[in-house]
Protein backbone atom coordinates (compact mmCIF):
# COMPACT_ATOMS: atom_id res chain seq x y z
CA UNK A 1 0.00 0.00 0.00
CA UNK A 2 2.56 2.67 0.92
CA UNK A 3 4.47 1.70 -2.48
CA UNK A 4 0.86 2.00 -4.51
CA UNK A 5 0.72 5.55 -2.81
CA UNK A 6 4.59 7.18 -3.63
CA UNK A 7 4.66 5.76 -6.79
CA UNK A 8 2.47 8.86 -8.66
CA UNK A 9 4.79 11.15 -6.58
CA UNK A 10 7.66 9.33 -7.38
CA UNK A 11 8.87 12.21 -10.16
CA UNK A 12 8.38 14.82 -8.27
CA UNK A 13 10.43 13.11 -5.19
CA UNK A 14 13.03 12.51 -7.31
CA UNK A 15 13.32 15.75 -8.20
CA UNK A 16 13.22 17.35 -5.24
CA UNK A 17 15.68 15.26 -3.89
CA UNK A 18 18.28 15.55 -6.47
CA UNK A 19 18.16 19.36 -6.31
CA UNK A 20 20.15 18.90 -2.86
CA UNK A 21 23.23 17.87 -4.87
CA UNK A 22 25.71 18.99 -7.33
CA UNK A 23 26.31 17.64 -10.68
CA UNK A 24 28.50 14.34 -9.85
CA UNK A 25 26.07 13.92 -6.78
CA UNK A 26 23.21 14.06 -9.11
CA UNK A 27 25.04 11.11 -11.72
CA UNK A 28 25.89 9.09 -8.36
CA UNK A 29 22.20 9.37 -6.98
CA UNK A 30 21.03 8.73 -10.20
CA UNK A 31 23.09 5.32 -10.81
CA UNK A 32 22.36 3.92 -7.44
CA UNK A 33 18.58 4.60 -8.28
CA UNK A 34 18.68 2.34 -11.34
CA UNK A 35 20.90 -0.37 -9.58
CA UNK A 36 18.34 -0.26 -6.93
CA UNK A 37 15.54 -1.00 -9.21
CA UNK A 38 17.05 -3.31 -11.48
CA UNK A 39 18.20 -5.53 -8.66
CA UNK A 40 14.70 -5.29 -7.26
CA UNK A 41 12.99 -6.06 -10.82
CA UNK A 42 15.22 -9.57 -10.95
CA UNK A 43 14.46 -10.07 -7.31
CA UNK A 44 10.52 -10.14 -8.44
CA UNK A 45 11.25 -12.38 -11.41
CA UNK A 46 13.62 -14.95 -9.99
CA UNK A 47 11.78 -15.15 -6.20
CA UNK A 48 8.05 -15.17 -8.31
CA UNK A 49 9.92 -18.16 -10.65
CA UNK A 50 11.11 -20.10 -7.85
CA UNK A 51 8.00 -19.63 -5.38
CA UNK A 52 6.19 -21.43 -8.10
CA UNK A 53 8.53 -24.15 -8.85
CA UNK A 54 8.22 -24.47 -4.86
CA UNK A 55 4.65 -24.83 -5.06
CA UNK A 56 4.60 -27.21 -7.84
CA UNK A 57 7.15 -29.21 -6.57
CA UNK A 58 5.35 -29.51 -3.17
CA UNK A 59 2.18 -30.19 -4.69
CA UNK A 60 3.19 -32.83 -6.85
CA UNK A 61 5.35 -34.58 -4.30
CA UNK A 62 2.47 -34.19 -1.58
CA UNK A 63 -0.13 -36.26 -4.36
CA UNK A 64 2.61 -38.63 -5.49
CA UNK A 65 2.48 -39.83 -1.86
CA UNK A 66 -0.90 -40.08 -0.81
CA UNK A 67 -1.10 -36.58 1.07
CA UNK A 68 -4.12 -34.85 1.68
CA UNK A 69 -4.80 -31.24 0.61
CA UNK A 70 -1.73 -31.21 -1.86
CA UNK A 71 -2.84 -28.47 -3.55
CA UNK A 72 -3.03 -26.46 -0.37
CA UNK A 73 0.28 -27.43 0.48
CA UNK A 74 1.72 -26.35 -3.16
CA UNK A 75 -0.15 -22.77 -2.61
CA UNK A 76 1.28 -22.45 1.02
CA UNK A 77 4.69 -23.02 -0.04
CA UNK A 78 4.40 -21.12 -3.26
CA UNK A 79 3.15 -18.11 -0.57
CA UNK A 80 5.70 -18.50 2.38
CA UNK A 81 8.90 -19.10 -0.27
CA UNK A 82 8.74 -15.13 -0.43
CA UNK A 83 9.37 -15.03 3.31
CA UNK A 84 13.17 -15.08 3.58
CA UNK A 85 15.09 -18.25 5.78
CA UNK A 86 12.32 -18.43 7.54
CA UNK A 87 9.85 -19.34 4.96
CA UNK A 88 11.45 -21.79 3.80
CA UNK A 89 11.04 -23.90 7.17
CA UNK A 90 7.94 -22.92 7.99
CA UNK A 91 6.32 -24.26 5.33
CA UNK A 92 7.41 -27.52 5.65
CA UNK A 93 6.16 -28.17 9.23
CA UNK A 94 2.12 -27.94 8.16
CA UNK A 95 1.97 -30.85 5.81
CA UNK A 96 4.28 -32.98 7.95
CA UNK A 97 2.14 -32.50 10.77
CA UNK A 98 -1.20 -33.32 8.66
CA UNK A 99 0.70 -36.29 7.57
CA UNK A 100 1.28 -37.55 10.96
CA UNK A 101 -2.47 -37.35 11.44
CA UNK A 102 -3.22 -38.79 7.94
CA UNK A 103 -1.02 -41.82 7.99
CA UNK A 104 -0.43 -44.31 11.00
CA UNK A 105 2.82 -44.69 11.93
CA UNK A 106 5.94 -42.89 11.67
CA UNK A 107 7.10 -44.05 7.79
CA UNK A 108 5.15 -41.85 5.88
CA UNK A 109 5.38 -38.98 7.95
CA UNK A 110 9.14 -39.13 7.48
CA UNK A 111 9.04 -39.63 4.04
CA UNK A 112 6.80 -36.57 3.36
CA UNK A 113 9.10 -34.63 5.74
CA UNK A 114 12.20 -35.86 3.34
CA UNK A 115 10.41 -34.90 0.24
CA UNK A 116 9.57 -31.31 1.07
CA UNK A 117 13.21 -30.48 2.55
CA UNK A 118 14.78 -31.84 -0.70
CA UNK A 119 12.75 -29.19 -3.00
CA UNK A 120 13.20 -26.85 -0.18
CA UNK A 121 17.18 -27.28 -0.17
CA UNK A 122 17.63 -27.96 -3.70
CA UNK A 123 15.66 -24.76 -4.51
CA UNK A 124 17.06 -22.44 -2.20
CA UNK A 125 20.62 -23.55 -2.32
CA UNK A 126 21.26 -24.31 -5.76
CA UNK A 127 17.94 -23.22 -7.69
CA UNK A 128 17.75 -19.96 -7.02
CA UNK A 129 21.76 -19.11 -6.92
CA UNK A 130 22.09 -20.14 -10.20
CA UNK A 131 19.39 -18.07 -11.36
CA UNK A 132 20.59 -15.15 -9.12
CA UNK A 133 23.69 -15.01 -10.73
CA UNK A 134 26.23 -11.67 -10.19
CA UNK A 135 23.71 -10.07 -7.96
CA UNK A 136 24.81 -8.82 -4.31
CA UNK A 137 24.79 -11.94 -2.40
CA UNK A 138 24.23 -11.65 1.29
CA UNK A 139 24.94 -13.88 4.04
CA UNK A 140 22.73 -15.73 5.59
CA UNK A 141 22.62 -13.62 8.91
CA UNK A 142 22.74 -10.51 7.39
CA UNK A 143 19.35 -11.66 5.56
CA UNK A 144 18.09 -12.49 8.52
CA UNK A 145 18.98 -9.07 10.87
CA UNK A 146 16.80 -7.40 7.42
CA UNK A 147 13.73 -9.77 8.01
CA UNK A 148 13.85 -9.01 12.01
CA UNK A 149 14.31 -5.54 10.88
CA UNK A 150 11.92 -4.68 8.08
CA UNK A 151 8.94 -7.14 9.59
CA UNK A 152 9.21 -4.93 12.81
CA UNK A 153 8.58 -1.97 10.75
CA UNK A 154 6.13 -3.02 8.01
CA UNK A 155 4.76 -6.53 9.55
CA UNK A 156 4.04 -9.10 7.32
CA UNK A 157 4.71 -7.03 3.72
CA UNK A 158 8.38 -6.40 5.71
CA UNK A 159 8.71 -9.86 5.57
CA UNK A 160 8.22 -10.12 2.17
CA UNK A 161 10.42 -7.16 1.44
CA UNK A 162 12.62 -7.57 3.32
CA UNK A 163 16.05 -9.10 0.68
CA UNK A 164 15.57 -6.68 -2.07
CA UNK A 165 14.75 -3.73 0.87
CA UNK A 166 18.31 -5.02 2.40
CA UNK A 167 20.01 -5.54 -0.97
CA UNK A 168 18.60 -1.88 -2.17
CA UNK A 169 20.62 -0.79 1.19
CA UNK A 170 23.45 -2.71 0.34
CA UNK A 171 24.40 -1.45 -3.44
CA UNK A 172 23.18 2.30 -2.40
CA UNK A 173 26.04 1.66 0.36
CA UNK A 174 28.70 0.58 -2.50
CA UNK A 175 27.98 3.80 -4.57
CA UNK A 176 29.41 6.04 -1.88
CA UNK A 177 32.86 6.03 -0.51
CA UNK A 178 31.73 6.77 3.21
CA UNK A 179 28.96 4.07 3.15
CA UNK A 180 30.90 1.56 1.24
CA UNK A 181 32.36 -0.22 4.42
CA UNK A 182 28.40 -1.16 5.17
CA UNK A 183 28.43 -3.41 1.76
CA UNK A 184 31.78 -4.61 2.24
CA UNK A 185 30.61 -6.33 5.77
CA UNK A 186 26.77 -7.12 4.51
CA UNK A 187 28.24 -9.20 1.42
CA UNK A 188 29.80 -12.59 0.99
CA UNK A 189 33.34 -11.62 -0.63
CA UNK A 190 34.36 -9.24 2.43
CA UNK A 191 37.78 -8.25 0.73
CA UNK A 192 35.68 -6.74 -1.74
CA UNK A 193 31.50 -5.84 -2.17
CA UNK A 194 30.33 -7.46 -5.61
CA UNK A 195 29.08 -4.13 -8.19
CA UNK A 196 25.83 -3.37 -8.39
CA UNK A 197 23.63 -5.01 -10.44
CA UNK A 198 21.96 -2.66 -13.02
CA UNK A 199 20.03 -4.81 -14.85
CA UNK A 200 17.59 -3.11 -16.87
Amino acid sequence: MLISLTVPYAPAIQTKVLAYFDRDGRAEITDAVGAIAGRFRVYLVITTGTSLLTGIASAAWSYSVGLELALIWGILNFLLNFVPVVGNLVGIVPPVLYAVIQFDGATMPLVVLAGFAIIQVTISNFVYPALQGGGVSMPAIVIVIGLLFWSWLWGFAGALLAVPLTAAFVIASQHFASTRWIADLATQDQSKAPAPNSDG
